[in-house]
């Protein structure tokens, strides 16, 4: 195993009798495992496998947390910039024989592990699933999924992930580097109310969305936060040339919205966004005598 891989952090899932957080963290290391402890103190375990001697003692802070942590954090990354993929496909090797463990551990506990926040750096989907669910979705109030590989891509199942209860039930729901949501999959039809942070967000992805919701029977409505547009020019501006000019109300001049007509329903589908402040894309299913007298619905 290559030393770009061998930093493990462990945060201590429990507090020690002062109160205070610790860290330990297990390097490879030729001889076995080096092992630092919170007072970064080293201790050489000369012949123990160093990802062997990690997951026994996670397992069994585990197997004894009672209380709800206040952070649950997964993270595999590199720090070479170099042959990145080569390290991404290192790191989804090391990853994915680690979350299986977590994954059978969590599943078979008796009750969810509790805790207020989960964050997940991962590059692909299943290794989200292999985590989130097992989450007490009655206690996590914060759930964060971050790439692993920073800026680029990720491979994730968005409305999988947006369906679970764990992401229904919290109130700040994730933040992801950059998405593809130009191709929403077909169970965002199933979709019925949700939220979600990104930090970038362009003008093809927030039509996708819609389309999927406009064509669903049980949707009632989906807020998007972002920070930036991506793509040339504004994120209204990109939505004017896809849907034409919006309704602009007189209080909120920030907001830009469309309406369109339900097929064989009487609701009207919404589309909004407000680009002053906390940016938000809004998707909402409403009554016809929601919309304003003097704005269009569309076909």
């Amino acid at each position: 195993m290559s030393s770009n891989l061998s930093l493990i952090n462990l945060p201590d899932t429990s507090l020690n009798n002062c109160g205070v957080l610790m860290e330990i963290e297990y390097r490879y290391h030729e001889k076995g495992c080096v092992v630092v402890g919170g007072g970064k103190n080293e201790k050489l375990m000369e012949g123990q496998e160093f990802a062997r001697m990690f997951w026994n003692d996670f397992e069994e802070m585990l197997k004894h947390q009672k209380s709800v942590l206040e952070e649950f954090t997964i993270v595999f990354m590199h720090f070479d910039a170099e042959n990145n993929l080569q390290k991404d496909e290192e790191i989804y090797q090391v990853s994915t024989g680690f979350l299986e463990l977590i994954k059978a551990n969590l599943s078979a506990r008796i009750h969810p592990l509790q805790t207020k926040f989960i964050q997940i750096n991962a590059l692909h989907q299943n290794e989200v699933m292999s985590i989130l669910p097992f989450i007490d979705s009655q206690k996590v109030e914060r759930v964060t999924i971050m790439s692993a590989k920073g800026s680029a891509e990720i491979e994730f199942d968005i409305p999988e992930t947006l369906n679970l209860e764990q992401w229904k039930n919290s109130t700040r729901s994730g933040i992801f580097k950059s998405v593809d949501l130009s191709s929403p999959s077909d169970s965002v039809d199933q979709t019925i109310a949700g939220k979600l942070h990104l930090v970038a967000l362009d003008g093809g992805s927030v039509v996708s969305m819609g389309s999927k919701f406009l064509n669903s029977s049980v949707f009632q409505f989906f807020e998007i936060y972002y920070n930036e547009s991506m793509g040339s020019g504004s994120l209204t501006g990109q939505l004017i040339e896809k849907l034409g000019e919006p309704y602009k109300d007189e209080i909120h001049h920030s907001r830009s919205t469309w309406f369109f007509q339900y097929d064989g329903a009487d609701n009207v589908f919404q589309l909004s966004n407000d680009s002053s402040g906390e940016k938000m894309v809004s998707y909402k299913r409403i009554r016809p005598e929601e919309v304003p007298d003097d704005a269009d619905i569309l076909g």
